[in-house]
């Protein structure tokens, strides 16, 4: 959010309410907002990359679980041995 004003208290609404930064009016207003810009294009990246990395460990737990659970009905209907060696 960009304002005119600088009371902490305005500032700190804003954030409480979903602003991702604060920027004051002046002659560092454009630089801040440059960064304010490329931190949410980050934070965007980042969580994207989490929401992937979430799901992929979803999908190899489902995985190992179902090999598991493949090599446990194998062993119970006699296709592979629980014994170790060639016989």
């Amino acid at each position: 959010m960009l304002s005119g004003q600088d009371k902490i208290q305005v500032a700190v609404d804003t954030m409480k309410y979903g602003a991702f930064d604060y920027i004051v009016k002046g002659e560092s207003a454009f630089y801040r907002a440059e960064k304010a810009v490329f931190n949410i294009y980050r934070y965007k990246k980042l969580q994207g990359n989490a929401t992937r990395y979430k799901n992929m460990s979803l999908w190899l737990a489902i995985g190992v679980a179902a090999l598991i659970m493949l090599v446990m009905w194998l062993q119970l209907t006699g296709k592979i041995s629980d014994m170790p060696g060639w016989s």
